[in-house]
């Protein structure tokens, strides 16, 4: 899994532009390893995915974790049902520091790029 990472998002929207500035400027998306998934609520991922910049409590137990080493992002997905995931790599704190709407291969990447 890759993605185009963007800090200090303000709202998934941010983060979807930062993949289609990734794909234009030919940067290489970065590996994500996964640490963990949290599943939220429909109406605590919408809150979520449009306010990145505030503290969260369940971020937390993977602050210290979530960093990036060499060409790998060590992420918490935060998803809900039925919703995209969102890689966050946190960095020592507790609201989402890097964001990125991860890919598997071509073909959900150009489903990205298309929204």
């Amino acid at each position: 899994m890759k993605g185009y990472f963007t800090r200090k998002p303000e709202n998934g929207d941010e983060v979807r532009a930062a993949i289609k500035e990734g794909y234009r400027n030919h940067i290489q998306p970065v590996e994500i390893e996964v640490l963990g998934r949290i599943v939220l609520t429909l109406d605590e991922y919408i809150h979520f995915c449009s306010h990145l910049w505030l503290d969260y409590d369940f971020l937390k137990p993977y602050a210290d974790e979530s960093v990036f080493t060499a060409n790998c992002a060590h992420c918490v997905l935060v998803g809900a049902p039925g919703q995209p995931w969102m890689a966050v790599c946190l960095e020592g704190y507790t609201y989402p520091r890097y964001c990125a709407w991860p890919f598997a291969d071509q073909y959900q990447l150009a489903a990205l790029l298309s929204d």
